[in-house]
Protein backbone atom coordinates (compact mmCIF):
# COMPACT_ATOMS: atom_id res chain seq x y z
CA UNK A 1 0.00 0.00 0.00
CA UNK A 2 3.11 2.56 0.65
CA UNK A 3 3.23 2.54 -3.22
CA UNK A 4 0.15 3.00 -4.07
CA UNK A 5 0.65 6.38 -2.01
CA UNK A 6 -1.58 4.99 1.34
CA UNK A 7 -0.66 6.44 4.20
CA UNK A 8 -0.53 3.54 7.25
CA UNK A 9 -1.22 4.03 10.55
CA UNK A 10 -2.08 2.09 14.02
CA UNK A 11 -3.48 3.26 17.13
CA UNK A 12 -3.74 1.58 20.57
CA UNK A 13 -4.13 1.84 24.29
CA UNK A 14 -2.30 -1.87 25.33
CA UNK A 15 1.18 -2.72 24.64
CA UNK A 16 1.22 -5.17 21.87
CA UNK A 17 4.67 -6.97 22.71
CA UNK A 18 2.70 -10.13 23.42
CA UNK A 19 4.41 -12.71 20.96
CA UNK A 20 6.17 -9.68 19.44
CA UNK A 21 2.52 -8.55 17.94
CA UNK A 22 3.20 -4.74 16.79
CA UNK A 23 7.29 -5.06 15.20
CA UNK A 24 5.15 -8.41 13.50
CA UNK A 25 2.15 -6.51 11.93
CA UNK A 26 2.95 -2.66 11.90
CA UNK A 27 6.60 -2.27 12.06
CA UNK A 28 7.72 -2.58 8.55
CA UNK A 29 4.58 -0.64 7.00
CA UNK A 30 3.15 1.72 9.70
CA UNK A 31 4.43 5.25 8.84
CA UNK A 32 2.27 6.63 12.61
CA UNK A 33 1.62 5.48 15.53
CA UNK A 34 0.09 6.63 18.46
CA UNK A 35 -0.31 4.51 22.45
CA UNK A 36 -2.64 6.28 24.49
CA UNK A 37 -0.83 5.25 27.55
CA UNK A 38 -1.63 6.92 30.80
CA UNK A 39 -4.47 6.41 33.18
CA UNK A 40 -7.18 3.88 33.19
CA UNK A 41 -7.42 1.74 29.77
CA UNK A 42 -11.00 3.17 29.72
CA UNK A 43 -9.75 7.07 29.72
CA UNK A 44 -7.09 5.76 27.27
CA UNK A 45 -9.63 4.35 24.65
CA UNK A 46 -11.36 7.77 24.89
CA UNK A 47 -7.64 9.34 24.45
CA UNK A 48 -7.58 6.99 21.46
CA UNK A 49 -10.18 8.15 19.89
CA UNK A 50 -10.13 11.99 20.12
CA UNK A 51 -6.37 11.66 18.79
CA UNK A 52 -7.57 9.16 16.06
CA UNK A 53 -10.53 11.53 14.73
CA UNK A 54 -8.00 14.79 15.12
CA UNK A 55 -5.44 12.93 12.72
CA UNK A 56 -7.99 11.36 10.15
CA UNK A 57 -9.77 14.52 9.88
CA UNK A 58 -6.33 16.57 9.04
CA UNK A 59 -5.00 14.42 6.49
CA UNK A 60 -6.25 13.91 2.71
CA UNK A 61 -4.14 10.97 1.54
CA UNK A 62 -5.39 7.63 1.19
CA UNK A 63 -5.16 5.55 4.53
CA UNK A 64 -5.24 2.29 6.02
CA UNK A 65 -5.88 2.77 9.69
CA UNK A 66 -5.90 0.14 12.09
CA UNK A 67 -7.77 1.68 15.74
CA UNK A 68 -7.41 -1.88 18.03
CA UNK A 69 -9.64 -1.13 21.35
CA UNK A 70 -9.20 -3.13 24.39
CA UNK A 71 -12.04 -2.43 26.48
CA UNK A 72 -13.87 -5.80 25.96
CA UNK A 73 -10.69 -7.99 27.03
CA UNK A 74 -9.99 -8.90 30.53
CA UNK A 75 -10.84 -7.04 33.10
CA UNK A 76 -13.16 -5.35 30.77
CA UNK A 77 -12.39 -1.91 31.30
CA UNK A 78 -15.52 1.09 31.13
CA UNK A 79 -16.09 4.08 33.04
CA UNK A 80 -18.40 4.01 35.95
CA UNK A 81 -21.09 5.99 34.14
CA UNK A 82 -21.28 3.16 31.57
CA UNK A 83 -22.23 0.38 34.64
CA UNK A 84 -25.69 -0.28 33.40
CA UNK A 85 -25.71 -3.82 34.26
CA UNK A 86 -25.58 -5.11 37.45
CA UNK A 87 -23.86 -6.64 40.26
CA UNK A 88 -20.46 -6.25 37.93
CA UNK A 89 -17.40 -8.54 38.89
CA UNK A 90 -15.13 -5.27 40.64
CA UNK A 91 -12.11 -4.28 38.30
CA UNK A 92 -8.95 -6.35 38.48
CA UNK A 93 -10.65 -9.90 39.27
CA UNK A 94 -8.00 -12.88 38.35
CA UNK A 95 -8.89 -15.18 35.76
CA UNK A 96 -5.80 -17.31 36.50
CA UNK A 97 -5.40 -20.70 34.58
CA UNK A 98 -6.05 -23.78 37.29
CA UNK A 99 -9.54 -25.18 37.51
CA UNK A 100 -9.87 -23.62 41.23
CA UNK A 101 -9.85 -20.24 39.76
CA UNK A 102 -12.07 -21.31 36.92
CA UNK A 103 -14.92 -22.78 39.47
CA UNK A 104 -14.99 -19.77 41.83
CA UNK A 105 -15.28 -17.52 38.80
CA UNK A 106 -18.31 -19.82 37.85
CA UNK A 107 -19.91 -18.96 41.12
CA UNK A 108 -19.64 -15.54 39.88
CA UNK A 109 -20.39 -15.74 36.38
CA UNK A 110 -23.32 -13.34 35.95
CA UNK A 111 -21.45 -10.53 37.88
CA UNK A 112 -18.21 -11.48 35.23
CA UNK A 113 -21.19 -11.35 32.42
CA UNK A 114 -22.55 -8.30 33.17
CA UNK A 115 -18.90 -6.85 33.23
CA UNK A 116 -18.31 -7.74 29.47
CA UNK A 117 -21.56 -6.26 28.97
CA UNK A 118 -20.82 -3.00 30.23
CA UNK A 119 -17.80 -2.83 28.50
CA UNK A 120 -19.35 -4.46 25.30
CA UNK A 121 -22.03 -1.12 25.54
CA UNK A 122 -18.98 1.63 26.18
CA UNK A 123 -17.13 0.12 22.84
CA UNK A 124 -20.63 0.56 21.13
CA UNK A 125 -20.65 3.98 22.65
CA UNK A 126 -17.20 4.73 21.45
CA UNK A 127 -17.66 3.36 18.39
CA UNK A 128 -20.98 5.04 18.15
CA UNK A 129 -18.67 8.12 18.44
CA UNK A 130 -16.34 6.94 15.83
CA UNK A 131 -19.23 6.71 13.30
CA UNK A 132 -21.11 10.13 13.76
CA UNK A 133 -17.75 11.91 13.26
CA UNK A 134 -17.17 10.64 9.59
CA UNK A 135 -20.51 11.18 8.51
CA UNK A 136 -20.76 14.89 9.85
CA UNK A 137 -17.67 15.41 8.21
CA UNK A 138 -19.08 13.70 4.90
CA UNK A 139 -15.72 11.23 5.46
CA UNK A 140 -17.92 8.01 5.42
CA UNK A 141 -19.03 8.66 1.62
CA UNK A 142 -15.79 7.65 0.90
CA UNK A 143 -14.48 5.68 3.33
CA UNK A 144 -14.17 1.90 3.42
CA UNK A 145 -14.72 0.58 7.00
CA UNK A 146 -14.24 -2.89 8.50
CA UNK A 147 -15.10 -3.16 11.86
CA UNK A 148 -14.41 -6.56 13.69
CA UNK A 149 -13.08 -8.72 16.90
CA UNK A 150 -10.18 -10.62 17.29
CA UNK A 151 -11.58 -13.49 19.27
CA UNK A 152 -14.95 -13.98 20.58
CA UNK A 153 -15.30 -14.98 24.57
CA UNK A 154 -16.53 -17.94 25.76
CA UNK A 155 -18.86 -17.95 29.15
CA UNK A 156 -18.84 -21.51 30.54
CA UNK A 157 -21.14 -22.31 26.89
CA UNK A 158 -18.47 -25.03 26.36
CA UNK A 159 -16.82 -25.46 29.75
CA UNK A 160 -14.48 -23.00 29.93
CA UNK A 161 -14.19 -19.34 30.31
CA UNK A 162 -12.16 -17.39 27.87
CA UNK A 163 -10.91 -17.17 24.72
CA UNK A 164 -7.33 -19.28 24.51
CA UNK A 165 -8.10 -22.69 24.87
CA UNK A 166 -9.72 -24.18 21.62
CA UNK A 167 -11.78 -23.57 18.90
CA UNK A 168 -15.45 -22.77 19.86
CA UNK A 169 -17.84 -20.92 17.99
CA UNK A 170 -18.24 -18.36 21.40
CA UNK A 171 -14.36 -17.59 20.49
CA UNK A 172 -14.22 -17.93 16.18
CA UNK A 173 -17.77 -16.62 15.31
CA UNK A 174 -17.00 -12.84 15.49
CA UNK A 175 -19.45 -10.57 14.72
CA UNK A 176 -18.11 -8.03 11.63
CA UNK A 177 -19.54 -4.97 10.02
CA UNK A 178 -17.93 -3.96 6.65
CA UNK A 179 -19.26 -0.81 5.37
CA UNK A 180 -18.14 0.38 1.30
CA UNK A 181 -19.97 3.23 -0.32
CA UNK A 182 -22.64 3.37 -2.35
CA UNK A 183 -22.95 -0.56 -1.86
CA UNK A 184 -26.72 -1.93 -0.79
CA UNK A 185 -26.76 -3.22 2.68
CA UNK A 186 -27.42 -6.88 3.31
CA UNK A 187 -27.09 -9.19 6.07
CA UNK A 188 -25.12 -12.31 6.55
CA UNK A 189 -25.74 -15.01 9.18
CA UNK A 190 -23.62 -17.29 7.55
CA UNK A 191 -19.64 -17.65 8.67
CA UNK A 192 -17.65 -16.22 6.21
Amino acid sequence: LNGLGYRQSCFYTKNMDYDDLFSYLFEETNDHSFMASEGPIEIREKVMLDEYLKTFHQTEEPRLDYVMFYTTHYDYYYPDTHEFYTPALSLGFDIGGTNTESRRLWTQREQLLNRYRNATRYLDDLLGQFLRSLKASGALEDTVLLIFGDHGEAFWEHGRFGHTFGFSNKQTQVAAVAHFPGRPTIHVDEPT
